[in-house]
């Protein structure tokens, strides 16, 4: 049997993928992670705009899909390394890694379902009190004037 550096072991302790290579699992997992951290910095970039009518609240949201994506990268490392090594701790720690993100994933789409008016009703007040002192702040011109160009 071949041992390759990605994770292309075939063995009989295989239970996240059958009795097939875990080469695919692991480059989906990977891609999945990285994939996150790029689409977390390019929203980040783009609410930059936004910035300055939520302040903060509005950049929570990017940077929680840069943490797991980083998480995700990193989970799935474990799982390519404990497959090379065909260590049953590694493996277990691996499946309780991805049970623990499947939950945590589950409870953040459940919450954000159920804040979804009450976040697009706090956007819209603060856009419009924004909006109001157009003409009096300098700062919130700007920004107006940047949304528009978009």
């Amino acid at each position: 049997m071949l041992y390759h550096i990605n994770c292309s072991l075939n063995s009989d302790h295989s239970w996240f993928s059958g009795h097939t290579s875990n080469t695919a699992d692991a480059i989906v997992d990977k891609i999945s992670g990285i994939g996150l951290i790029v689409a977390g910095s390019i929203v980040l970039s783009d609410v930059g705009e936004y910035g300055h009518f939520m302040e903060s609240k509005i950049l929570a949201p990017p940077v929680v899909l840069i943490v797991a994506g980083v998480i995700v990268f990193l989970v799935a490392s474990l799982g390519c390394y404990g497959a090379i090594r065909e260590s049953y701790f590694m493996l277990m720690a691996f499946a309780l890694c991805l049970l623990i993100i499947f939950i945590i994933e589950f409870a953040v789409g459940i919450t954000a379902a159920t804040y979804k008016n009450e976040f697009r009703s706090t956007l819209k007040d603060a856009m419009r009190n924004s909006l109001k002192s157009y003409e009096i702040s300098k700062s919130d011109k700007i920004a107006w004037d940047n949304v528009q160009t978009k």
